[in-house]
């Protein structure tokens, strides 16, 4: 058996059931006390509503589920994270303390908060890459991305031709093959189809441009170290971590399918969903059906039930 542990990114829900069994662990309180001041279980968990209150407090939750994992002596052989979840991965690799990721969570979540508030979007979903294709294909198609097992090759971003390069379309994220994720300006995004996702920014789109070199000279101002354990990148879903990937990131599309694709090629037969990770378990069978098996850790009885079913 070849497990991978999968750290979810902002997409994610059950976050307060997350935040319950965090604190139920060892190190969970210490973590989500680094995480924010902010009392998350109030008013029905609005705060986590604000980016930068939800990314520390997740990644604060991943990590606290993965130490305990570890405790039970469950391990893994390759990580990787969806988005923000490539932050507790990081930590997870022995890349950084897990104390320095619930930081740079942080720091990434106020950020991205900052340039949304300077450039309102947001994303659009679209049942395959065809029709979100379909939806930027008036616009110029500029930059080259990896290949993925969609079958397509030179997978980049589109943009209009407007002057300000933050007000134009951009692929987001290839999640499944029927889920392709397009974001961009409220006004772009106004009549091109799809499903608008519930979130407050533009994500990984040119109106985060703003936050990159903050981003990118807090991450080589970390103490790193070598990686214990296989990081899968998400920007390009190759194996290898790489600190200005991270940070590009920002700006680039998820390479989710490449990611999985990636960790079934390393021979991983099962994943677990580091946190909060019903959305990430539905994207896993979306993408690999019933090849591997998925479990989660969503609360105290499904962390029980996940050690359960492997040690």
């Amino acid at each position: 058996m070849k497990v991978a542990f999968l750290f979810p990114g902002q997409g994610a829900r059950n976050v307060l059931a997350g935040a319950e069994l965090a604190r139920s662990l060892p190190d969970g309180a210490k973590l989500l006390a680094l995480a924010t001041t902010v009392d998350v279980e109030a008013r029905g968990g609005r705060a986590l509503e604000r980016t930068e209150v939800l990314q520390p407090v997740l990644a604060a939750i991943s990590l606290s589920i993965h130490r305990a994992l570890l405790r039970a002596g469950v391990v893994p052989s390759v990580l990787l994270g969806h988005s923000l979840g490539e932050v507790p991965a990081l930590a997870a690799a022995g890349v950084i303390s897990d104390e320095a990721a619930v930081k740079l969570a942080s720091l990434r979540g106020s950020l991205m908060a900052r340039e949304a508030a300077k450039h309102p979007g947001g994303l659009v979903a679209f049942s395959s890459l065809e029709a979100a294709t379909a939806a930027l294909s008036p616009r110029e198609r500029v930059g080259e991305g990896p290949s993925t097992s969609l079958g397509l090759n030179g997978l980049g971003q589109f943009r209009s031709r407007r002057a300000d390069s933050r007000l134009h379309l951009q692929l987001a994220a290839i999640n499944a093959p029927d889920e392709v994720v397009v974001s961009g300006p409220d006004e772009a995004l106004a009549g091109i189809g799809g499903v608008r996702v519930p979130v407050s920014g533009a994500w990984h789109s040119d109106a985060m441009a703003g936050a990159v070199d903050e981003f990118r000279a807090a991450l080589h101002a970390l103490e790193v170290h070598d990686a214990k354990v296989p990081l899968i990148r998400n920007l390009d879903g190759a194996l290898g971590h790489s600190l200005d990937a991270l940070a590009d990131q920002l700006t680039k599309p998820v390479h989710f399918t490449a990611a999985l694709a990636t960790a079934v090629a390393q021979g991983i037969d099962t994943i677990i969903t580091v946190g909060p990770g019903a959305v990430l378990r539905g994207l896993v069978r979306k993408n690999l059906g019933t090849s591997v098996r998925v479990l989660t850790t969503e609360n105290s009885s499904d962390f029980e039930r996940t050690v359960q079913a492997l040690v």
